[in-house]
């Protein structure tokens, strides 16, 4: 698949996520951070305009949502519909109302490996420290007990999540969820 087809394509699944949940349809995707469960070109564009009810983490396999006033399972599975995908393949959080976690489609599993990698340069980008403060403001209410974090690495270390600790305004990181 030619760069030009997998950006259509990546775009459509994430213009197809946020259609399910109301949120206007972008002409392309945002830039973001290499390595950043929510700074990603994915997860910025994902969360555009719908920043103050949507949190959204991104790994290399799954999808982590959190809806603030909503039900994150039916925000879940309108994503899997909107995507094709059976609603069983979602994952809960537990008995506590969450966070869910959903299977990425194989196109945004490629994009995010590819945009982790640095093949795909042109979609790096600055982001604003005003959008990394809006994020935690959120992520501070999250009612996810035992946060786990991954410290330099996407292959283990597995370490207790601390909001405060993990969101860089300086360089606008957020590395916290790896899923």
């Amino acid at each position: 698949m030619d760069s030009r087809d997998r950006s259509w394509r990546t775009l459509n699944l994430v213009n197809l996520a946020r259609a399910s949940y109301h949120a206007f349809e972008l002409k392309s995707l945002l830039s973001g951070q290499p390595l950043s469960a929510s700074f990603c070109p994915l997860g910025r564009s994902l969360r555009a305009g719908v920043e103050d009810w949507l949190f959204v983490a991104l790994g290399t396999k799954f999808l982590r949502v959190w809806a603030v006033g909503r039900d994150p399972v039916v925000v879940g599975k309108d994503i899997l519909t909107a995507w094709g995908m059976p609603h069983g393949r979602l994952k809960q959080s537990g008995d506590r109302s969450g966070f869910v976690l959903l299977p990425l489609p194989f196109e945004l599993r490629e994009f995010v490996d590819e945009f982790d990698r640095g093949l795909m340069p042109d979609y790096q980008g600055y982001v604003d420290p005003q959008e990394v403060r809006r994020l935690r403001e959120l992520a501070r209410d999250m009612p996810i007990p035992g946060r786990y974090r991954n410290l330099n690495s996407t292959r283990g270390g597995a370490q207790p999540f601390n909001v405060s600790t993990n969101i860089s305004i300086e360089n606008a990181s957020f590395t916290g969820i790896d899923v």
